[in-house]
């Protein structure tokens, strides 16, 4: 794993004090009580789920699920949880590139990164729940962010004409019940030289994503995969970090269509 640069650590920091001033905590780690209620009826649907021998929700009941729960279900990709998350994108080599991020959640990495300057151009931030996109929008808002294009959007429905410098799938692939598709299309949005990054609990969401499967796909896709390892491995849900890199412009290009 590569040394953290200067800086990183700093950065790291400041991300801690963000959080700690735009998520009404009092102290790292503990949750506000309404989202710690929203996470613990979510964690028992799963666990009903997994026990009735489901392990993959329809669009329709995950859908539902969220929005009964509204805001609140951030707390799946709580960021004071997932600081390392942060930390692991820093390494990977955040850059001031246009930016798409897929099941941004209320998007605490994207916010912070667009509040210091560090991405100054435009990122599409894409969920399929409204009201969590509402709790985003009011985070940038709170933040004096106006470079964030929050989007209602179902990863595997759409098809993409744009391209982007940099695409992410933070803590979403394996809540995106046909995340496999997501994936395919995801890789199709990632410009010559722009980068993909990736990184997912093992067995925690409404689908089970499987690592060689999903290295299978990038490089199907004509990206090089440069960056794998997993890390919190003693944690009850690990994580897996991966990250690919496009070398050579895509022959298909023209033939992917739709719209932002």
């Amino acid at each position: 794993m590569r040394e953290r640069e200067p800086g990183q650590e700093a950065l790291v920091k400041s991300f801690e004090g963000f959080l700690m001033k735009h998520f009404r905590v009092d102290e790292p780690e503990i949750l506000h009580k309404a989202e710690l209620k929203s996470l613990h009826n979510i964690l028992g649907l799963l666990k009903q789920k997994y026990l009735e021998g489901k392990n993959l929700f329809s669009d329709e009941e995950l859908q539902k699920m969220f929005d009964e729960f509204g805001p609140g279900i951030s707390v799946v990709n709580n960021p004071f949880t997932q600081k390392d998350n942060f930390s692991h994108l820093l390494k990977a080599g955040v850059q001031n590139r246009r930016t798409l991020s897929i099941g941004c959640g209320i998007a605490p990495y994207e916010v912070f990164l667009a509040s210091q300057g560090i991405i100054r151009e435009e990122i599409v931030a894409l969920d399929f729940t409204q009201s969590i996109l509402d709790g985003g929008r009011m985070l940038a808002a709170n933040a004096g962010v106006t470079n964030i294009r929050f989007k209602n959007a179902n990863g595997t429905q759409l098809d993409y004409h744009e391209e982007f410098g940099q695409v992410w799938l933070i803590d979403s692939l394996s809540w995106i019940p046909h995340w496999r598709e997501c994936l395919r299309r995801t890789t199709k949005t990632v410009e010559c030289d722009g980068t993909l990054l990736i990184s997912y609990q093992k067995d925690f969401g409404v689908a089970t994503v499987k690592e060689v499967e999903v290295a299978d796909i990038i490089l199907k896709s004509g990206l090089d995969l440069t960056t794998l390892y997993h890390f919190n491995e003693t944690d009850e849900f690990p994580r897996t970090f991966i990250a690919a890199k496009r070398v050579e412009a895509r022959p298909d290009q023209l033939l992917v269509v739709s719209s932002f």
